[in-house]
């Protein structure tokens, strides 16, 4: 008798389901699995994290590894989609890819827009300086004339433009080159 309690409890609820709910159930999960696809939006000029290493064209790096994991463990076939700090939120909402991997922050004004998992890496911001050279900490940078460049769209632009209070932040599109 019990069974049959849970049984009709069942039926009960899933004919009381509203269109919006039915709806939910047929999940990103869903889709990924129906077509056989898993989409990664990824920045490939993160080095280590997501990056097109210049002489080979392969790429490589941890969420590299972590997405073809992933995808094995779906079942499915991993294509990357490329994109940038300033344009992954658009481009997961336009369906161009199902999720992204590439270091990517999770602020307060991303969290409103898109779901973030758990965070499987963590890092400081850091400056990438020539060897050497005049700079060895951020007073250094913080002086009136000096540019400190960013990637637009980035955590780190914002973090930047408000961290600073002598030094221009100058904010450089993601497809520009590294040397």
């Amino acid at each position: 008798m019990p069974n049959l309690r849970r049984l009709a409890f069942v039926c009960a609820l899933f004919l009381s389901m509203t269109p919006a709910a039915a709806q939910q159930t047929q999940s990103r999960l869903y889709e990924i699995t129906k077509s056989g696809v898993l989409r990664v939006c990824i920045w490939p000029m993160y080095y280590s994290i997501s990056f097109r290493n210049p002489d080979s064209g392969q790429l490589e790096g941890i969420d590299i590894d972590l997405s073809k994991e992933l995808a094995k463990d779906m079942g499915v076939k991993l294509d990357y989609v490329e994109t940038s700090f300033g344009s992954f939120i658009a481009d997961l909402q336009a369906n161009k890819c199902d999720l992204g991997m590439f270091g990517v922050g999770a602020t307060m004004k991303r969290a409103q827009a898109v779901a973030f998992s758990d965070p499987y890496l963590t890092s400081g911001v850091y400056a990438v300086v020539r060897k050497g050279g005049p700079i060895t900490s951020w007073a250094d940078i913080d002086k009136p004339g000096v540019n400190a460049g960013v990637s637009l769209g980035s955590y780190v632009e914002n973090f930047m433009r408000s961290y600073f209070k002598n030094a221009k932040t100058v904010a450089v599109k993601s497809e520009a080159k590294r040397s």
